[in-house]
């Protein structure tokens, strides 16, 4: 059994501060509807060698799971794309870190606009949450253009010990262009797909250990009744003791966004391959509870380290997600076909 994240103060969302940092260098944290504040992590007084940011995108067509990200760790720059084919499992990782001064990742506005100087990449989101992108790694190629979607994004400061904290921005966009380039191939894919977003800034403490789940798709029913939902749930297991504990649990339904406050993720005993998980979330307000049954059919595992630097055990799992949610009194059953958790570690 995994660790039970139930004491916080994200439960409502709260007036956002003028700026991301007080006075005393430490993060003005709280759940926020909004955020048009300055967001000077150079204030902090956590070490800015700890400050990292990145911009993650993933969406699935019939054919394809599709994750890409650029991401400032501190010590080294990323941009990737990762193409899995949801009939067999089969991966496809264009992957380029940078370390050091060759890291030439940059950011600004709050990390609305981030850009890999080495390969002309860039993710980009303008006030009204529309998100242009181009990736470049090597000969794979993303790019296109989304706007926002499902009602409004889940934005919190996440605030840590000893001046640490973040800022992050969850949601949803609807893809109106975009294409895929890998080698020869072209992959067009289809406008109206739903794409989530993380755009995170902040400084994070060295080790992380974490689950999150990843879904979207119909509630069963007569078509009528049928409701579009989004769910992103994460659990951060060695900060759940934290004053504040970091509580992630979020659900999107029709054009509302919910939040439950209580969630845990459970694993059957045997292998992480095919181990059956249970994740559960509760709470008192209008998001009352998830029981949710995930079934991995596809595992992508990433382990790598350099001696102290840094390490990691990234594990990517894919499957079915059945269960249920109760939001406003009535239950909702729900049945999708790929669904991502993952079960990670790293400390950089």
């Amino acid at each position: 059994m995994r660790h039970d994240t139930s004491r916080s103060v994200y439960h409502q969302p709260i007036k956002p501060p003028r700026n991301l940092i007080d006075p005393e260098g430490d993060y003005q944290y709280g759940w926020f509807k909004n955020f048009d504040g300055t967001v000077d992590v150079d204030k902090a007084r956590a070490p800015q060698r700890r400050l990292k940011y990145w911009f993650h995108l993933h969406f699935d067509t019939e054919t394809h799971l599709v994750t890409a990200n650029i991401a400032h760790m501190g010590i080294l720059g990323n941009t990737s794309i990762v193409i899995v084919n949801k009939q067999d499992g089969t991966s496809t990782h264009a992957n380029k870190t940078r370390w050091l001064w060759r890291n030439r990742i940059t950011q600004s506005g709050g990390c609305a606009d981030i850009k890999d100087l080495e390969s002309d990449s860039f993710i980009s989101q303008d006030a009204n949450g529309e998100v242009h992108f181009q990736l470049v790694v090597d000969n794979t190629i993303l790019k296109g253009h989304a706007t926002a979607s499902l009602g409004p994004p889940f934005i919190q400061c996440t605030r840590y010990r000893h001046g640490f904290g973040t800022i992050q921005w969850w949601g949803n966009l609807t893809i109106k262009n975009a294409t895929l380039t890998c080698d020869d191939t072209v992959l067009l894919v289809p406008p109206g797909t739903v794409l989530g977003f993380d755009r995170t800034i902040g400084h994070r403490p060295r080790k992380q250990e974490w689950n999150w789940l990843s879904a979207h798709g119909h509630t069963q029913g007569r078509e009528s009744q049928s409701q579009f939902f989004s769910l992103q749930v994460a659990v951060d297991h060695l900060h759940s003791s934290e004053t504040h504990p970091p509580n992630k649990f979020n659900l999107w339904l029709g054009r509302s966004l919910y939040k439950f406050e209580h969630a845990k993720f459970m694993r059957s005993p045997g292998s992480l391959d095919n181990s059956e998980w249970t994740i559960v979330a509760k709470g008192t307000g209008a998001a009352q509870s998830l029981n949710a049954t995930f079934n991995p059919v596809w595992r992508r595992r990433e382990r790598q380290g350099v001696a102290q630097l840094f390490g990691g055990d990234f594990n990517q799992l894919y499957g079915p997600l059945r269960g249920t949610f109760t939001v406003n009194g009535q239950t909702h059953s729900f049945e999708v076909p790929f669904a991502i958790v993952e079960d990670s570690v790293m400390a950089l």
